[in-house]
């Protein structure tokens, strides 16, 4: 499995596209190549070297829409992760709240599904309730992300000034938290200067 294949170098792209041509084509080994792009628009935008862009012409295609495109897999997808992540952990299996689904299933989800994977993980692992409830920060920092994006997707004005700085005041109030409320390394997580 190889993920995202138009952020690797174009050395390592090279090294692919030899892997890619000398397997014998009747083979007990599966090649996944993962992109966020289709093949035209990676070659197209010279995130490709050419000779694996042909390489990867003979590869079957398998188009999934985005996790935005089919919410109705979302649910699946947290109870997926997080019976998986307390596995790992070695917790008794949670659950997780009507509300906090709700939320995930309506949000935009740019990075797709390891970022669902993550936000599900990282409350899981905050949560110390057998009903997991999503941090108020994480919900405020995506409702101010969100309505950023928005505004910039509609061409809408919005003051940009005021928006930067209520997210970045949730952002001091999470280092802040996550820290004990330690100001000094609060500022060193941040690698800001404690004046700020």
């Amino acid at each position: 499995l190889i993920q995202e294949v138009e952020g690797f170098s174009f050395l390592s792209q090279a090294s692919i596209a030899k892997f890619v041509d000398q397997m014998p084509k009747k083979s007990f080994v599966q090649v996944i190549i993962t992109a966020k792009k289709s093949l035209g628009e990676m070659v197209k935008d010279n995130l490709l070297i050419d000779s694996l862009g042909e390489s990867l012409k003979s590869f079957e295609l398998i188009a999934i829409p985005s996790l935005t495109q089919r919410r109705e897999d979302i649910p699946l997808l947290v109870e997926y992760f997080l019976k998986n992540g307390c596995e790992r952990l070695g917790m008794k299996l949670k659950t997780i709240d009507i509300n906090a689904l709700d939320f995930l299933a309506r949000r935009d989800w740019r990075e797709n599904v390891n970022e669902l994977k993550a936000v599900v993980e990282r409350a899981l692992v905050a949560s110390d309730q057998d009903v997991i409830e999503l941090p108020q920060y994480l919900i405020d920092e995506y409702i101010q992300l969100e309505g950023m994006v928005a505004n910039i997707d509609r061409k809408q004005a919005f003051s940009f000034d005021k928006s930067l700085s209520n997210l970045e005041k949730t952002l001091i109030e999470r280092a802040l938290d996550a820290v004990g409320y330690n100001q000094t390394r609060a500022a060193e997580v941040l690698c800001i200067s404690e004046a700020n």
